[in-house]
């Protein structure tokens, strides 16, 4: 943590700050878990998180599936996995017709779209990088849409963006 302090006082005094892959981001990662609070933070916490209805309300939902997050969790997942599969297979479906269960099923599902969303266009900008790297950088678009790899790649990713576009028409 010293350490953390010290390179946050260097960058104020005119030096860089560290890169992404400095070991102070994994040393303040182990260090600043919130994950592992003590007791008074997250009394604290649940205080603050209770003065709004909305949170406390998904404080009241996530606890409810507590069972569904170990469980997933014990499978290895990742943290985003993890908490998709809480949320789309654990809090949506025990949300109620109260507008403020409408306004969190909303929330979620704009959520999983926006970042499955984001996933197809990084993918697609992905196959696009690769496509001119193997060219030197340089290439018209027709060659390469003619290469197949690069095709059947961005077929998929189509067809990924009519699926979530139907899911989104199937929700609304």
């Amino acid at each position: 943590m010293s350490e953390a302090v010290s390179r946050t006082v260097a960058c104020i005094d005119g030096e860089h700050w560290p890169g992404p892959n400095y070991s102070i981001w994994d040393q303040l990662a182990l260090n600043v878990r919130p994950d592992r609070i003590g007791r008074r933070e997250k009394r604290f916490l649940l205080e603050v998180l209770r003065a709004s209805p909305m949170r406390s309300r998904m404080v009241e939902l996530l606890k409810n599936e507590i069972q569904l997050f170990r469980g997933v969790w014990k499978g290895q997942n990742s943290r985003g996995e993890v908490e998709r599969k809480v949320l789309l297979e654990g809090v949506k479906p025990a949300l109620t017709k109260d507008p403020l269960d409408q306004l969190i099923g909303v929330t979620i599902s704009a959520a999983d779209a926006y970042e499955q969303t984001a996933g197809l266009l990084q993918q697609s900008f992905d196959t696009l990088v690769f496509a001119l790297r193997t060219r030197q950088g340089r290439a018209r678009p027709q060659e390469v849409l003619d290469d197949p790899r690069i095709r059947r790649h961005l077929e998929k990713t189509c067809a990924g963006f009519q699926i979530r576009l139907k899911n989104h028409h199937r929700c609304s």
